[in-house]
């Protein structure tokens, strides 16, 4: 059982590009660039996610991601 590890290099992209949104303030550039990693990130957690909660968190995710455009 694993009980924390380490993130993965593209959620700490994700969440990096998001407060650069933030910053800068919506910025059309930052934001194409953040909703893309976030995209993503959801792409290989749905495919490649080691668990089906995995999985369905990339899928919220990237729904969520797409209807909040």
């Amino acid at each position: 059982m694993v009980v924390a590890q380490r993130p993965n290099l593209l959620i700490g992209a994700c969440i990096v590009g998001l407060v650069a949104t933030n910053l800068v303030g919506g910025n059309s550039g930052f934001l194409i660039a953040s909703k893309s990693l976030w995209l993503l990130w959801s792409a290989d957690e749905l495919f490649r996610g080691v668990n089906p909660w995995r999985r369905v968190l990339g899928l919220f995710v990237g729904t969520a991601t797409i209807l909040l455009w």
